[in-house]
């Protein structure tokens, strides 16, 4: 995406400039706050995958 860094799901999260739009991270700590802890990996690994399907979608539709 940004061709900063490896581009893995961490990244896309965290560092990445282009994924940060939208002010991405912000809403998914809130959100995480409110789902109860023995769900939350559940909860991080469907956001974080749905993200990375929309950031590539999103990438490829450019071309």
């Amino acid at each position: 995406m940004c061709g900063v860094h490896q581009e893995n799901v961490a990244h896309l999260v965290i560092a990445c400039a282009f994924a940060k739009q939208g002010d991405f991270l912000s809403w998914w700590v809130a959100a995480r706050g409110r789902i109860l802890q023995d769900q939350r990996k559940l909860f991080d690994g469907t956001i974080s995958s749905t993200w990375l399907v929309f950031v590539v979608t999103k990438e490829h539709q450019s071309f």
